[in-house]
């Protein structure tokens, strides 16, 4: 398992649509790795300033989160984490990041696209890289967001960490790749110590790996997703992405009542079970 938190600014919604707006990417996220996802200031003032970050200008003091934040999934998706060297410019890094509307625009002309192979993107930043800014840059209100490794008996979730995090989601995964290949030869040439870009896709209409029907109880319209994913107070939220390993020998070898007891749903249709165990996923979830 890998993970990674980050936090991203909550900016104007970043998309295939949104070619026109002004984009307010940036300000912070970790790794399980640990992310903070999306922020935004109270009142329509400037996270950075034109010369800190010419991508980014006004933000609206709405709620309108990045692109990717609330928005319903799509068949394929890109999660990208950036690992700065030590002496690499934070400066020249944000500048590269404010590219990626651009990149987007060069791999989906506006013009040309819809629907079906539009690009929805957020970005986020470790906790590390944010305190490389200067004070008047950061969001104020901004809680520290670190995450300690966590080791037991039945397994270790790492602390991966990153700098830049890139959550972004397509029909088409060529179209992620292109993306992903534009973003890091965007960087500076020496400032990337290393990156990973993972990719995941809809299986079997919304099941996870292990043949469950996935995010049963996840708020399914945009007031719900912003009552649960943006914090109040910071008009911004947080982000743990994780990286889960499956030992698909053992998936295939146990009996599907048994796999049922272990998360604490029906594999069919996700009921959930009556009578759990505390060990349950759904257990320990929800109690």
């Amino acid at each position: 398992m890998n993970f990674a938190k980050f936090l991203t600014p909550f900016v104007r919604r970043v998309g295939s649509r949104s070619a026109g707006r002004v984009v307010c990417v940036a300000l912070s996220t970790t790794g399980l790795a640990g992310v903070a996802y999306t922020y935004m200031n109270h009142t329509p003032t400037t996270f950075l300033s034109n010369h800190a970050f010419p991508l980014l200008a006004q933000c609206a003091a709405k709620v309108d989160p990045q692109g990717s934040v609330i928005s319903d999934t799509k068949n394929h998706a890109l999660f990208l984490t950036i690992h700065l060297k030590p002496g690499a410019s934070t400066q020249a890094c944000l500048k590269a990041v404010g590219q990626l509307q651009q990149h987007v625009d060069t791999i989906c002309p506006p013009s040309m696209r819809d629907e079906s192979d539009e690009i929805w993107f957020g970005v986020g930043f470790g906790p590390e890289f944010l305190d490389r800014l200067k004070s008047n840059a950061k969001p104020s209100g901004l809680a520290p967001y670190p995450y300690r490794r966590r080791s037991g008996p039945l397994g270790d979730l790492p602390s991966t960490g990153g700098d830049i995090f890139i959550h972004a989601k397509c029909h088409e995964r060529g179209k992620l790749f292109e993306l992903c290949q534009a973003v890091i030869h965007s960087f500076p040439a020496g400032s990337i110590d290393k990156f990973e870009d993972i990719y995941g896709w809809v299986y079997r209409g919304g099941r996870d790996l292990s043949g469950f029907i996935d995010g049963t109880e996840n708020p399914a319209d945009e007031d719900d997703r912003i009552k649960a994913a943006i914090d109040p107070k910071t008009k911004g939220s947080y982000v743990v992405a994780q990286r889960w390993i499956h030992k698909h020998d053992v998936i295939r070898a146990t009996k599907d009542d048994t796999k049922s007891q272990w998360i604490g749903r029906e594999i069919e249709d996700s009921t959930e079970l009556k009578k759990k165990t505390q060990t349950a996923h759904v257990s320990r979830m929800v109690g």
